[in-house]
């Protein structure tokens, strides 16, 4: 399966947290296997010689719980591919499995839920894992890796979003802060309406959050967001179409699935509404989820922010 260089592998199904906002509740449930080594080690051999040249690790739950992480990215990388990992950071709280597997690594993503032990693990539902973050965060930096933070929006974080920014940039060290919006699947999907911030706060907030990244020498990134919200397109961002390559239960049997993922506006349920005919960013923009529509309305929608 050709027409990409960028591969997406979900190596494992389960966590240590249990964030309210998990999208992938029911397959931590047990739903799907991990990946194995030796067909993870030809899948990446295969996809190097069809042109693959970055591979992304995340999705799923932690990739760092796959018993096999570090001789996979060790392979990784020794095939020439550029890097990224998204983790929660716990297990890159200890220094000898952070020493281990950073050499491997061009980019590490660690999930920062916010400024303090408090708010953190209210999204997280895991205590001591904002210590463990901060640790993973130093572990990184002292590794010299490109370091960025990810941190989803709720109504729980909403208040202190200002002071994650500053907390990633600052003393943890990252020079990317990427804030999602809400997901309407899974866990978050039980309580979507309750959680997810509503658009006219992120279009009130991302001007001031922008300018503050930028003041700490940083850069602000955004998911899930429609483009009329967020002023500066450049601000947007998603994983270009990608092999995504992943075990999954069939007729309960364990199947590997590699599929190759567009950037389609239906994707992740998102919808546009009449209000978005006219906006000069509709052909790159995916929309706004229907689940929001439905409950919220549209009125925030095709205002393209200044």
């Amino acid at each position: 399966m050709r027409g990409t260089g960028v591969l997406v592998l979900t190596l494992a199904y389960d966590c240590q947290q249990s964030c309210v906002f998990c999208s992938e509740n029911e397959g931590l449930a047990g739903r799907h296997p991990s990946l194995g080594l030796e067909e993870t080690l030809r899948i990446l051999l295969v996809k190097r010689r069809e042109g693959v040249k970055t591979v992304f690790i995340g999705g799923g739950g932690e990739p760092t719980l796959n018993l096999h992480f570090p001789k996979i990215v060790e392979a990784a990388k020794r095939l020439g591919m550029r890097l990224c990992v998204i983790s929660n950071g716990l297990r890159f709280a200890d220094a000898a499995f952070a020493g281990r597997v950073l050499p491997w690594i061009d980019e590490i993503v660690f999930s920062l839920h916010g400024d303090t032990a408090d708010v953190h693990e209210r999204v997280t539902g895991t205590p001591g894992s904002f210590t463990r973050v901060a640790a993973a965060f130093r572990n990184a930096a002292a590794g010299a890796r490109a370091l960025a933070s990810m941190t989803v929006a709720t109504r729980l974080n909403w208040d202190q979003i200002d002071r994650i920014v500053c907390r990633s940039l600052g003393e943890s060290g990252a020079r990317t802060c990427y804030l999602s919006s809400l997901s309407p699947e899974g866990r978050a999907g039980e309580k979507y309406e309750e959680l997810v911030v509503p658009l006219a706060e992120w279009r009130r907030r991302l001007p001031s959050l922008a300018a503050l990244a930028a003041s700490l020498g940083g850069v602000l990134k955004t998911r899930l967001l429609p483009r009329c919200v967020l002023g500066d397109p450049r601000m947007d961002f998603s994983i270009p179409a990608a092999h995504v390559v992943y075990r999954s239960l069939v007729n309960g049997r364990s199947e590997l699935v590699d599929c190759l993922e567009l950037e389609t506006h239906d994707q992740k349920g998102q919808v546009k509404t009449a209000r978005c005919a006219d906006c000069p960013h509709a052909a790159a923009c995916s929309g706004m989820f229907a689940r929001y529509v439905e409950a919220f309305g549209d009125a925030d929608l095709g205002i393209v922010a200044a």
